[in-house]
């Protein structure tokens, strides 16, 4: 951003609702039209472990499935809205945003490619 108001200052941009992951994980596969899937809550994160299931599971490079897993660990809520004093944004609901990126991944291969 180029406004000397925000420089050096970081902000939390999120949507309008807070999801957990397994949430978003069941509205993927809905908006996707997927089966309902079975989502397992295991005792003790283990991201290593998950990273190599993914790896056997999806087409997703390791590149970009391993960060995604280590970020698990962390509670990635935003806690505030600062963002919108500088730059006007209007929140995307979790669903339209699935329905958006893959109308747009028919124009063109994406990262996966599936």
């Amino acid at each position: 951003m180029f406004n000397n108001g925000t420089k050096g200052m970081s902000f939390d941009i999120g949507g309008p609702e807070i999801l957990t992951y397994r949430e978003m994980m069941q509205q993927y596969a809905e908006a996707r039209g997927l089966p309902q899937r079975l989502i397992f809550r295991v005792p003790v994160l283990t991201p290593l472990l998950s990273a190599y299931w993914v790896d056997l599971v999806t087409p997703v490079p390791s590149g970009i499935a391993h960060p995604l897993i280590e970020v698990l660990r962390n509670e990635v809520v935003c806690r505030e809205s600062r963002i919108e004093q500088f730059v006007p944004i209007q929140k995307t609901p979790f669903k339209d945003g699935v329905r958006i990126a893959f109308s747009e991944e028919k124009e063109g291969p994406g990262v996966t490619g599936f």
